[in-house]
């Protein structure tokens, strides 16, 4: 069994800067930091799946094609009831809805089960925050995107490492 999502997956300029702001905030909202290599925004949590499901979800991701859009991370958040501190955009725009939308349409007709709740783009900076972060992220980050990758989670001494596994092709 493989436990994979799907995600929008940071390089390593956005990612550095993400981490410097959950640096930043763990001295007043307290937590634990997210490991910088596994910063990401989730986009559609699938949970384990059997190898042939797997292979099927990495040729379904390569054969996305996404239009390049951008996401300006300017909004810091909170969810009290599981004490996480987030970052993410004040307005995702119509492009990332589109792709999400897309991307859940393909996994009903492929008959994969996935996490239905509403999408809300943000990426996780802190655990067991005790209090929220500032609303807002000054100055913010400018993140260019292509697409979602498909992310396998494994399980290590350290913790868990996410590993982008598949990319979506670039609309041209």
């Amino acid at each position: 069994m493989e436990r994979v999502f799907f995600a929008l997956w940071p390089d390593d300029e956005v990612r550095s800067a993400l981490y410097s702001i959950a640096q930043n905030w763990r001295e007043t909202c307290g937590g634990r930091l997210t490991r910088r290599e596994n910063l990401h925004a989730t986009v559609s949590f699938i949970g384990n799946v059997e190898p042939r499901q797997f292979s099927l979800l990495k040729e379904m991701t390569a054969a996305m094609a996404c239009e390049p859009f951008s996401l300006k991370i300017d909004r810091g958040g909170y969810f009290k009831h599981n004490r996480i501190a987030w970052a993410g955009p004040v307005d995702a725009g119509t492009i990332l809805a589109g792709v999400v939308s897309r991307l859940r349409e393909r996994l009903r007709a492929a008959g994969i089960a996935f996490d239905e709740r509403p999408y809300v783009p943000h990426i996780t900076l802190l655990r067991d925050a005790v209090r929220a972060p500032s609303p807002v992220i000054q100055p913010s980050i400018m993140w260019q995107l292509e697409g979602v990758a498909l992310v396998r989670s494994r399980p290590g001494q350290r913790g868990v490492t996410y590993e982008a596994v598949a990319y979506s092709a670039r609309r041209a």
